[in-house]
């Protein structure tokens, strides 16, 4: 396996750091189903829960949703600095995955009797994120679910998944960092 390591300093000390493990890539099972609450089929549009703007709004749509994760579809525009030759890299899934967490809150805020409004935040961690393909299409829809693992505001830690045509394209666990509303 080839092994591409990923260092951000400032002023000398380490900020963050990452490896990526490169191939080969190999199909993992579809994910199971989330047990969506019969109640919560109507959801708003993401752009009134996110505050990415098109082209980088990766959640086309939610599909599901539960008081622990939600289910959506993903799309990767033509459009998006992510696409090139009619595909993107297939770690554009996880950034749709960061985007139905982001999604998640909102709607949990809106259940609670909060604001919903999209709010700033920034995806600050991967573990054990695995892309089980090199690319994925743009203007393809695939399946993308986070599911909450752990909260100690403003860090949120989410189990993730992505998958087109019934095959994992991403899996693994993020870290968000919700800073406040959007602008």
């Amino acid at each position: 396996r080839d092994r591409l390591r990923i260092e951000l300093a400032h002023a000398g000390a380490p900020v963050a750091n990452a490896e990526l493990l490169t191939g080969p890539f190999t199909a993992l099972p579809r994910p199971a189903p989330f047990t969506a609450d019969p109640a919560s089929r109507h959801f708003p549009e993401p752009r009134e829960l996110l505050p990415h703007a098109p082209p980088m709004r990766l959640l086309a749509a939610i599909r599901e949703w539960t008081p622990r994760g939600l289910r959506g579809t993903g799309l990767v525009p033509a459009a998006c600095a992510l696409a090139t030759g009619g595909a993107a890299p297939a770690l554009a899934a996880v950034e749709a995955a960061a985007q139905a967490a982001a999604a998640w809150e909102a709607l949990m805020r809106r259940q609670e009797g909060g604001d919903a409004s999209p709010r700033i935040g920034y995806l600050v961690g991967l573990r054990d994120v695995t892309l089980c393909r090199a690319s994925l299409p743009a203007e393809c829809e695939f399946t993308v679910a986070a599911e909450l693992e752990e909260v100690s505001l403003p860090l949120t830690r989410y189990r993730i998944e992505a998958a087109l045509d019934g095959t994992t394209v991403a899996k693994g666990s993020i870290a968000t960092y919700l800073a406040g509303p959007a602008p």
